[in-house]
């Protein structure tokens, strides 16, 4: 849309055990990095040309509405019944 801006965010994540669900662990902690990121208001001025502007970062943050950001979750079922992770657990004593 034309007057209008954007931020582009990526995430990096490192896996330091795959033991259980992966994708649906990750997709948690990403909605949880992003529901307290803090992102700073930048201002467009344009400048002479069409072509050139200039950002203006106040102090001012906001953070992401992150309410009705789709959450993955992987069910799996057995004999009828949805079972949410079906990944093998061991108890240690």
């Amino acid at each position: 849309m034309a007057g209008r801006q954007c931020w582009i965010l990526y995430v990096d994540a490192v896996v330091l055990d795959a033991s259980g669900n992966l994708l649906d662990a990750l997709m948690l902690a990403v909605s949880a990095a992003l529901a307290v990121t803090k992102i700073p208001r930048v201002h467009v001025v344009p400048g002479d040309t069409p072509d050139q502007f200039e950002l203006q970062v106040t102090e001012e943050t906001f953070v992401l509405d992150t309410s009705r950001v789709p959450l993955c979750l992987t069910l799996s079922e057995i004999g009828g019944h949805n079972v949410v992770d079906t990944t093998l657990c061991v108890l240690w004593r």
